[in-house]
């Protein structure tokens, strides 16, 4: 377990047009125009990746109402219909900052919540000495010690980790 210690945001006039971790997936829809009007909204005057990644922090945690969701939403769908779990918090998020120019990834594991771990989602953006890592869904930047990563990435990644699925133990000494 390592202590985050973030540094300041990366200038955004710094950040690379092509850079992959900027760029639109199936449900991370950052090029489409009603999520890059919101995302330049709320991004404002902000100068640096740190600066706008806590901006579409408070937005995704307060546009978004904790709800389980059938079926995996795109980023767009989740803007329009305002709800979701923490993968629709985690897609809404990656599109709105990579929209306003951040490298955002998607990171999936496993948080400790009353007494037990649970599958999770969250992101992480980057900054001048690396990334910072940012849950929307419970409001935190960086995220606390009970987030475990176990995975980067889109749905790919994302389905890699059902082969962990009941072979996963985990002890947690006082």
């Amino acid at each position: 377990i390592t202590r985050e210690r973030p540094g300041p945001g990366l200038p955004l006039a710094d950040v690379a047009a092509d850079d992959p971790d900027r760029a639109a997936e199936p449900l991370v829809q950052a090029d489409h125009p009603r999520i890059q009007a919101v995302a330049r909204r709320i991004a404002g005057d902000a100068t640096d990746t740190r600066a706008v990644a806590e901006r579409v922090r408070r937005f995704v945690h307060e546009h978004v109402d904790d709800e389980v969701v059938a079926g995996v939403p795109s980023a767009l769908e989740v803007l329009e219909n305002g709800r979701g779990d923490c993968n629709e918090h985690a897609v809404l998020f990656a599109a709105l900052a990579r929209a306003a120019g951040v490298p955002t990834r998607i990171e999936t594991g496993l948080v400790y919540l009353d007494g037990r771990f649970a599958w999770h989602a969250w992101n992480s953006v980057r900054v001048t000495d690396g990334w910072l890592t940012v849950d929307a869904t419970w409001d935190q930047s960086p995220v606390d010690v009970g987030h475990l990563r176990l995975a980067t990435g889109g749905l790919d990644a994302q389905a890699d980790l059902l082969r962990l699925m009941g072979q996963l133990q985990i002890e947690v000494a006082p």
